[in-house]
């Protein structure tokens, strides 16, 4: 898929592609996303009250 949101080829973007284009559209020094569903922190974010920048950031520190 090209920043410009044409599919070229391969098997059909998933649906979080908007997201992932808005962040190298963002940041041109992004390289590369790493997206995943850590066990971890799909429970922190079910916290109540819970702030998540102060969660986050002790745990990916190279986050924007």
């Amino acid at each position: 898929m090209t920043l410009q949101g044409e599919w070229i080829s391969g098997d059909k973007p998933s649906k979080e592609v908007t997201f992932h284009r808005a962040v190298y559209l963002h940041n041109p020094a992004c390289k590369a996303i790493v997206h995943l569903h850590s066990h971890y922190l799909t429970a922190l974010s079910c916290l109540q009250g819970a702030r998540s920048a102060q969660l986050y950031s002790s745990l990916y520190p190279l986050m924007w």
